[in-house]
């Protein structure tokens, strides 16, 4: 049993446990990034992409100007949890879905270490939709971890889209839509999503305008005269639902939307190292498990933890959209 309680075993363990179904990661945008640090940086070079001139051969060649680099700090977070099993905790209890097996200890130690990873992958989730907010909150809701606005020097930009019945929200979009493309200079984006509450795919798919452009596609794949919640595409943009909150506070306020380009390298995830001797200067993992025999071996106690940091890394891409 000791052997199946080494930093290797139980964090290669809690590497393999299912993952928490979660809508942002299913959508693949942040990029994993393993470093051995805690510290982030990210370099930002204010060129540009400019046409070369026609030269004669043998000619001197055009001179090209290196932009001015900036580098960005940010500090990863640390995300430790900690949970005692106890030999109590198995003793005369039968195992779940058996009529007689008795639950063995690693049994227990498996299940405290699933509810662990998954608040752990639930905070990750958070941070997601922080990076795409532009600002990645603690747990609470209010301390500000990581501000790409403030950091970058740039003003998040929003736009107000009419989407009464009788309204035509094309043109708002596309105006969002500029703006979100020219913010990524030389970078090519393959569409765009938006992430919407609820309220907001509401009054979007009521309008008229959208569902006279869209009869075709109710009729093929039975989206707006059923349930379009798991997207559908209008104006070269893809329209996602997504209904997710931490207690009674929202992902995504009522009434609001994001709009961002499926760009590479647009998002990020880094993993930073444990603060554990053995981890020291190694690549960061997702997770990290251990675990500590308890006095008189009565049990043990049990520590999972993720050093992420989610970062968009050209926040300007990231449109806010609000119903009106």
């Amino acid at each position: 049993m000791k052997d199946k309680m080494t930093l290797e075993a139980l964090t290669a363990a809690i590497n393999k446990l299912p993952r928490l179904p979660t809508r942002i990661r299913s959508m693949g945008l942040f990029a994993p990034k393993p470093i051995s640090t805690t510290t982030i940086l990210i370099d930002e070079v204010e060129g540009r992409l400019s046409l070369v001139p026609n030269s004669a051969r043998g000619g001197a060649g055009h001179n090209v100007k290196s932009g001015t680099r900036k580098t960005r700090s940010f500090q990863a977070t640390h995300l430790p949890q900690y949970r005692k099993v106890l030999a109590e905790d198995s003793q005369g209890i039968r195992k779940f879905g058996t009529e007689d097996q008795a639950e063995a200890v690693a049994d227990v130690v498996n299940s405290r270490m699933q509810e662990m990873q998954n608040n752990i992958l639930l905070t990750r989730e958070w941070q997601h939709m922080g990076a795409i907010k532009g600002k990645i909150l603690d747990a609470n809701g209010t301390t500000v971890l990581a501000d790409m606005y403030d950091e970058f020097g740039v003003t998040q930009a929003s736009v107000q889209m009419s989407l009464a019945s009788n309204t035509n929200p094309r043109a708002k979009l596309m105006e969002a839509k500029r703006a979100s493309e020219k913010s990524l200079g030389g970078v090519l984006a393959n569409g765009s999503m938006v992430l919407c509450s609820p309220v907001f795919m509401d009054a979007l798919t009521g309008n008229d305008a959208i569902k006279a452009a869209y009869a075709g596609w109710q009729a093929a794949q039975d989206r707006l005269g059923g349930d379009v919640r798991g997207g559908f595409i209008f104006g070269g943009c893809e329209f996602i639902e997504y209904d997710a909150s931490v207690g009674e506070t929202p992902f995504i306020a009522a009434g609001e939307a994001y709009l961002f380009p499926n760009a590479p390298g647009l998002f990020i995830e880094t993993f930073s190292p444990a603060d554990y001797v053995e981890t020291v200067n190694t690549l960061g993992l997702e997770f990290y498990a251990k675990a500590k025999e308890l006095d008189f071996n009565k049990g043990y106690e049990l520590e999972a933890q993720s050093n992420p940091l989610s970062l968009c890394t050209m926040p300007a891409a990231c449109i806010k959209l609000l119903a009106a």
